[in-house]
């Protein structure tokens, strides 16, 4: 499958990881726009409950992107951060 490109391609899963009276997405995954890769995430109803529609009742899923490099990791080291040193100074 080293062929394959997903170029211009993305994708959408159910997001598992949803904390309770969060904002967080109902939904997560990532997208290729020419070469550069970004995170999605969809939410298809709102705080209270109820499912986006347009002004005709259509259902619709609203949809953000953030630039991979742009997002950041709680669970990451801070840049810059060094190792303590062996000996208390005190």
């Amino acid at each position: 499958m080293t062929d394959y490109d997903n170029t211009n391609r993305g994708v959408l899963f159910k997001n598992n990881k949803r904390r309770e009276g969060k904002n967080d997405p109902q939904m997560r995954g990532n997208i290729n726009v020419e070469g550069k890769e970004y995170w999605l995430s969809g939410w298809s109803v709102n705080a209270k409950g109820e499912p986006y529609t347009d002004k005709n009742g259509d259902r619709f899923i609203s949809v953000a992107v953030q630039a991979k490099e742009e997002r950041i990791d709680p669970q990451a080291p801070l840049t810059g951060a060094t190792e303590p040193e062996d000996e208390i100074p005190f």
